[in-house]
């Protein structure tokens, strides 16, 4: 037990000092991967909530060990009993464990297309601090429950994961700030420029249209 307690903290260590490393975006399939290793699943997928449509989605993120076939099929979930175990997890805020899939009806929702199919699942969701950022899903091809401390260490990954999203959504966010102030002040720089008014408004326009992305502007 001490044995494995140790390994599993040097894979902790590790990972933060790869984490301290990489770009935001690498984080999460990072830790994902490490996960993987660490509880010894060799199907996992992470789903985060998309908000942008008009009801909220679970989407697909990062992967290990899944078909293409089976990707599709996790593609876009919904939040909730339609969402199978991760849709569950997300709306409940808490771990769901199908320990047979082939009687569970929420399991049902999901299309599983491999020839494969799991016998058992379990999903975590992955909480930030404004709430439920998506869910980590594993998927085993034996019947029955993981064990309590495994679920406990998948916790522990899934802390890691919501900080990981949140700081690639903050450097998202400063990043878009950044360009809007420097499309800003090319715009004022151009109005307070030397040209009349009529055609510096001109040239005002076309830096904005730049710095917002448009094909035109009036």
């Amino acid at each position: 037990i001490v044995s494995s307690a140790r390994r599993q903290l040097r894979r902790l260590h590790s990972l933060v000092e790869q984490l301290a490393d990489v770009e935001p975006a690498a984080s999460l399939p990072l830790i994902v991967s490490a996960m993987a290793e660490a509880v010894g699943v060799q199907r996992l997928c992470v789903h985060l909530l998309d908000e942008s449509g008009p009801e909220p989605r679970l989407r697909r993120s990062a992967t290990v060990g899944m078909t293409p076939g089976v990707n599709d099929g996790l593609e876009l979930l919904a939040v909730g009993n339609g969402g199978g175990p991760p849709g569950e997890a997300a709306a409940t805020g808490e771990t769901v464990v199908v320990e047979d899939t082939r009687r569970d009806p929420l399991w049902r929702p999901l299309r599983w297309t491999d020839v494969v199919q799991p016998r058992s699942s379990w999903s975590v969701p992955i909480v930030g601090a404004a709430g439920v950022l998506g869910t980590i899903s594993g998927y085993a091809d034996t019947v029955g429950r993981p064990q309590a401390d495994q679920l406990e260490l998948v916790s522990l990954y899934a802390s890691h994961a919501a900080a990981a999203i949140e700081k690639e959504r903050l450097l998202a966010d400063a990043t878009r700030r950044n360009r809007m102030l420097e499309t800003l002040r090319g715009v004022l720089d151009k109005l307070a420029g030397p040209q009349p008014a009529e055609g510096a408004l001109a040239v005002a326009l076309v830096a904005l249209c730049r710095g917002l992305g448009a094909d035109a502007i009036a």
